[in-house]
């Protein structure tokens, strides 16, 4: 038997009604509305947690691209380091960024008004739950999608393709790695 969405979110609609009806009638208005108001303001507080936890986690991975290589004033590529991001640090911050967004999520869920809503917002917002999901995510998304890394070194650029939908190289043989020099654009007086 298949249940569709229409009917999944009906029956969402109704258990929060339910559930907040239940919750009135047992401890009143004000606990009610305070309980709304307190959720709202819980979750903003998550949601911000969550945006500046991914501003670090992309801002750690500028960083570390910047080790690699450095744009001098003139707009030309100077090699720092000829090695790129090994596996593991393209995981680890797939992973930071899932931890995040699961994150985010947890905090719009408590935001919304509702008590199954909260609930399931405030199981998220434990670091057991949020670590399994975003290996779990993690993992399904290396299945099915490609990350393509572009490092530089003294012979030129390299690709590195990470995942699971990465093609075996002897399979795309199509694909090369162009190697060459990137130039800032001419100006009106150059020749």
């Amino acid at each position: 038997m298949r249940v569709s969405v229409p009917a999944l979110f009906l029956g969402y609609l109704v258990a929060e009604g339910l559930l907040l009806f239940w919750f009135w009638s047992a401890f009143g208005t004000v606990a009610v509305v305070s309980l709304l108001v307190a959720g709202f303001l819980f979750g903003l507080l998550v949601m911000r947690i969550a945006g500046m936890s991914a501003f670090g986690a992309l801002t750690d991975a500028q960083q570390r691209a910047a080790a690699f290589g450095v744009t001098a004033p003139d707009g030309s590529e100077q090699v720092v380091h000829g090695t790129g991001p090994s596996r593991a640090d393209v995981e680890e911050a797939a992973h930071n960024v899932g931890t995040s967004s699961l994150l985010f999520v947890a905090g719009l869920l408590i935001m919304m008004p509702g008590i199954l809503s909260d609930v399931v917002g405030l199981v998220l917002l434990l670091p057991v739950t949020r670590d399994r999901l975003a290996r779990r995510m993690g993992r399904s998304m290396q299945q099915r999608s490609t990350i393509t890394v572009v490092t530089a070194d003294e012979a030129g650029f390299t690709a590195r393709q990470y995942g699971g939908g990465a093609p075996a190289p002897s399979q795309n043989p199509e694909r090369p790695v162009i190697r060459g020099e990137i130039l800032p654009p001419k100006q009106d007086g150059d020749q």
